[in-house]
């Protein structure tokens, strides 16, 4: 089947807006089957897999490799969980990396992550109008009705941001400032502190406020976290109901909820429910030999709650995977997981670097920026939703993350010898 070189770059955009934007609509699941599918086809009919996405994802191959070392004497159900959580991860930087070879234009691709957060921002706005009694009660009820609404808002309000900073405009002036307005009301009605984290982050680096080369601002910025964190730490409460707290009270309680420690009361352990399976997953990691401390306890390791919960229908007292990514991995992988894993976002970030400092085009100098703000932005969240691994959350942001790797290997477009350049129609503001 033959594509000419304008109708694949559209329906591969297409495919790409599909690819992150059904997680409103299905299960991670139906999601990583439809995903591998749409791979497969595509690199059946298009292309060979390029050698150098092969390369990028080695440190999660290795990081495989790591955890089955000591798989064996563990349950086949639990040692393939481990696999497809980490499985799953390489299949969408693949995806979105195979995609971009064929979209070739950064401007395109900003504009269907663009288009794709405000599908999603529409619908979690539209689900506050078709059901206003959500707006009456707590946000921890609200959540739990329809959840934390679609980390493709971040990724809008991000790629909007560095654009302007960059002087793009992706659409009009007008349609960009509309966007990041319902993006805005979307990301405000989540009650997520880890998108607003994840979003600051971004914007911290695509502004460029953490440059040395600006001690004045830099300074200014560390005092002022220092300051948030201080107020975090002195005006948090020792006990909240979960029930009944407001969104600042639980931004407040950020730090301790998050603490590693061993929560006897069970108020406590609702509320640090984080630190607690934190806990027990470093006390589990801690009984290991000097083998398994060195390169994890395997897949299909489970870590001991102490004591049943229910989840998902059943009562359950072993779990496969933390909200502490970096307890996850080291549990599975030992300290060489976690070196390995940290090493690839570092890379990845400092690879970002050199594409914004190595190009004179600034869609490729917006596409380094992002490169490096999303390498930080795993690596944060992983300490508190298993950042790479996690579930379903940040799908899109892997997708996104891997078609910007392709921008940074500098292939070849049509005309050899030239990196994908695509700055035709920039406009400054």
């Amino acid at each position: 089947m033959k594509f000419d070189k304008l109708n694949i770059r559209t329906v591969t955009a297409l495919i790409l807006l599909l690819s992150v934007s059904i997680s409103i609509f299905l299960s991670i699941k139906a999601m990583t089957a439809v995903l591998l599918l749409i791979l497969i086809i595509w690199i059946s009919l298009t292309t060979k897999l390029d050698h150098q996405i092969i390369i990028d994802i080695l440190p999660l191959v290795a990081l495989m490799l790591v955890g089955l070392l000591f798989a064996w004497d563990h349950e086949l159900y639990n040692i393939f969980k481990d696999i497809w959580y980490m499985g799953k991860a390489m299949l969408f930087l693949i995806l979105g990396y195979v995609l971009m070879t064929h979209i070739r234009e950064p401007r395109l691709l900003f504009r269907m992550l663009v288009l794709a957060g405000l599908i999603t921002s529409l619908y979690r706005i539209l689900q506050f109008v078709f059901a206003p009694e959500l707006l009456k009660i707590s946000f921890i009820e609200m959540r739990r009705v329809i959840g934390s609404g679609n980390f493709n808002t971040v990724l809008a309000l991000a790629v909007l941001y560095t654009c302007r900073v960059n002087r793009i405009i992706l659409f009009s002036k007008r349609t960009d400032l509309l966007i990041a307005v319902v993006a805005m009301l979307a990301l405000i009605s989540s009650y997520s502190r880890t998108y607003w984290v994840s979003f600051i982050v971004i914007v911290l680096i695509s502004g460029n406020y953490l440059n040395l080369k600006r001690p004045r601002r830099l300074i200014l910025l560390a005092l002022f976290g220092a300051g948030l964190v201080a107020v975090f730490l002195l005006d948090s409460p020792d006990k909240l109901d979960p029930e009944n707290m407001s969104f600042i009270e639980k931004i407040t309680y950020s730090f301790k909820e998050v603490d590693i420690r061993n929560q006897i009361d069970y108020m406590d352990r609702n509320i640090n429910w984080r630190g607690y399976e934190a806990y027990r997953g470093i006390m589990t990691y801690s009984k290991g030999s000097v083998p398994e401390l060195l390169l994890g306890q395997g897949f299909g390791t489970l870590v001991d709650l102490g004591f049943y919960i229910p989840l998902g229908g059943y009562r359950i007292r072993y779990i496969p995977i933390l909200h502490n990514g970096y307890v996850y991995i080291v549990l599975k992988t030992g300290i060489l997981g976690i070196l390995i894993y940290v090493y690839l976002f570092l890379s990845l970030a400092g690879r970002g670097r050199k594409l914004v400092k190595s190009s004179p085009d600034p869609l490729l100098r917006a596409a380094g920026k992002l490169v490096t703000g999303l390498s930080i932005v795993f690596l944060l969240t992983t300490l508190v939703m298993a950042g790479l691994f996690s579930k379903e959350e940040l799908l899109s942001a892997t997708i996104f993350l891997g078609a910007l790797l392709a921008l940074t290997t500098g292939f070849v477009t049509d005309e050899p010898q030239n990196p994908i350049i695509s700055a035709e129609g920039a406009e400054t503001v």
